[in-house]
């Protein structure tokens, strides 16, 4: 609620959906519950292409907890019935234009995008931090994209750490598999493309739910002296930030 970028839960956008689908599908296969993890992972990966984490996630969960040829089949099928929404999107791409991959070409033309190496797109925004200039109209808005670079690139470094942190935290204890391949996959999903206008970084990476989960335990693991002051500054400095670009954003200055 109090992520820096929290006001895309309330705006016109996806991602409000897209958290609580990917919620309600983790939280079921952590209890077992494979047809309703199926069916909302479906929904989550019509939503937005981070939702196809949900599907690779049911389908590892079901693998776990059957590790047999009988479990790995089971693991498929869910797996791609989890994909349903995706595919339902890309069939309905081929019915209305022919192409099923349209939504890739309107992405290249109006955007620029195109699939590139992991991260890419936050050495582009560090880079744009010290030698971009943009202007609207007869204003220059340089400084205030610059907030925003400084944002998308410093929470794709801060994705990094976490991704790093759920996969050791994962071998030592079994039960952060599932978050943190969620919060994984989801990521890599994130930081794939690059194109020519503001990243959208920090909005991708701070909707995907596993990421408090991860940074909350590493917070615990802290001295217990330390433990409440950091979190304590954490909260604050992440609801501050949360007023202040929401402000800006309704003000109507682009944000992420």
């Amino acid at each position: 609620m109090w992520n820096p970028v929290s006001i895309f839960l309330l705006a016109g956008y996806a991602e409000a959906l897209l958290v609580a689908l990917m919620i309600w599908s983790l939280r079921f296969c952590l209890d077992g519950k494979w047809w309703p993890a199926a069916i909302t992972a479906g929904l989550a990966s019509g939503v937005l292409p981070q939702g196809i984490a949900s599907a690779v996630v049911l389908a590892l969960a079901v693998l776990m907890a059957d590790r047999s040829v009988r479990g790995l089949l089971r693991g498929a099928g869910f797996g791609l019935i989890g994909l349903a929404g995706c595919v339902g999107y890309l069939i309905y791409c081929w019915v209305a234009t022919g192409n099923p991959f349209k939504i890739h070409e309107a992405e290249t033309v109006g955007w620029q995008a195109h699939l590139t190496y992991p991260f890419h797109m936050v050495f582009v925004d560090l880079s744009r931090m010290a030698s971009w200039h943009f202007s609207v109209g007869m204003i220059d808005v340089s400084k205030q994209m610059r907030v925003v670079y400084a944002l998308d690139s410093g929470v794709g470094l801060l994705a990094a750490i976490v991704a790093v942190s759920g996969f050791l935290l994962s071998r030592k204890d079994r039960r952060f598999i599932l978050p943190a391949t969620l919060f994984l996959v989801g990521l890599v999903i994130s930081v794939i493309t690059v194109d020519a206008a503001a990243d959208s970084t920090a909005r991708f990476i701070l909707f995907l739910a596993p990421f408090y989960v991860i940074v909350a335990v590493l917070l615990h693991r802290l001295p217990t002296v330390a433990r409440l002051p950091v979190a304590i500054n954490v909260l604050m400095l992440s609801a501050a930030s949360a007023v202040f670009f929401g402000a800006v954003f309704n003000l109507g200055y682009w944000l992420t």
